[in-house]
């Protein structure tokens, strides 16, 4: 009986879908296509590209700083107390620490920036998505990854890419500024 239970509720629940199938008018999306090529998209990651090459540049000086404070204070070791050196050494390695959280909070920063812009062009991906939908009288529209075999004439993914270029070629990125 309990391996039965399983199956009962699976022919229940597939029953009415499959009954009503024979009917039903499908699209198909390549979701990851147009994410990959939507003018958007790229608009997206040429911004996140920048704002992360000058990430890098203020970092690799910040570092460069730090690098020279470092053998500042190897240089001064001979000539400072205990005292002095633990106390600049304790300097130091704060400031190493202040760095390090700065650096992840910004790239996490950045890469929120990006996944908010990407979130953008997937409501957009939606909505056109919806649209053609409706013009076409489709009762579903799937993602190609789930279609084993399917008429071409079921893919929209060109239709939509087409239609959001034409609404939504930039997404301007929030500008990421945190002070370290």
């Amino acid at each position: 009986m309990k391996r039965l239970l399983p199956l009962i509720l699976c022919v229940l629940l597939v029953w009415p879908v499959v009954g009503h199938a024979e009917g039903t008018s499908i699209g198909v999306v390549d979701v990851i296509y147009i994410m990959n090529n939507a003018e958007a998209s790229k608009h997206i990651q040429e911004q996140r590209n920048t704002m992360r090459e000058d990430f890098l540049e203020e970092i690799s000086e910040t570092e460069q700083k730090l690098r020279s404070q470092e053998k500042a204070l190897i240089e001064q070791r001979q000539k400072l107390s205990k005292e002095e050196y633990a106390k600049k050494r304790k300097e130091y390695e704060e400031n190493l620490l202040k760095t390090r959280r700065y650096a992840q909070n910004k790239k996490q920063a950045l890469e929120g920036a990006a996944n908010e812009g990407m979130n953008v062009l997937r409501a957009k991906l939606y909505e056109v998505v919806q649209q053609i939908a409706s013009e076409r009288n489709y009762d579903l529209v799937i993602s190609n990854k789930n279609v084993i075999a399917g008429a071409n004439a079921l893919d929209i993914t060109e239709e939509a890419l087409t239609r959001i270029n034409a609404d939504l070629t930039e997404v301007p990125l929030k500008k990421v500024t945190e002070e370290h």
